[in-house]
């Protein structure tokens, strides 16, 4: 699972089908499932509302605020500093998450 707390890049990648994502670790890359919410928060309610099925890449660690204006278009952010602001302060490797198979509403 890859969680979505941030309702900005969730919109994105609803919206668009796709958002580049700052996360604090490696995670797995792949298909998996794609949910609101935080790990936090699933292991409370022990379930998150899914956003659908998406392919999750691993583009590069950033070093540099620079490096990630290539993506600022499919982050959900108009700047990188709101989007810097909105990441957690250890998130320094970026991630592409395509949607593939789009929850929709009541299904």
């Amino acid at each position: 699972m890859i969680f979505f707390n941030v309702p900005e890049a969730r919109e994105e990648l609803t919206s668009k089908g796709l958002v580049y994502t700052l996360r604090s670790s490696f995670r797995s890359t792949g298909e998996t499932d794609a949910v609101v919410g935080s790990m936090s928060s699933y292991k409370r309610l022990g379930s998150n509302k899914r956003l659908g099925r998406v392919v999750v890449s691993r583009i590069k660690k950033i070093n540099h605020p620079d490096d990630l204006y290539p993506y600022l278009h499919h982050s959900g952010f108009s700047t990188v500093d709101t989007w810097l602001a909105k990441a957690s302060s250890s998130a320094r490797t970026l991630y592409k998450v395509e949607m593939k198979d789009k929850i929709t509403q009541g299904g």
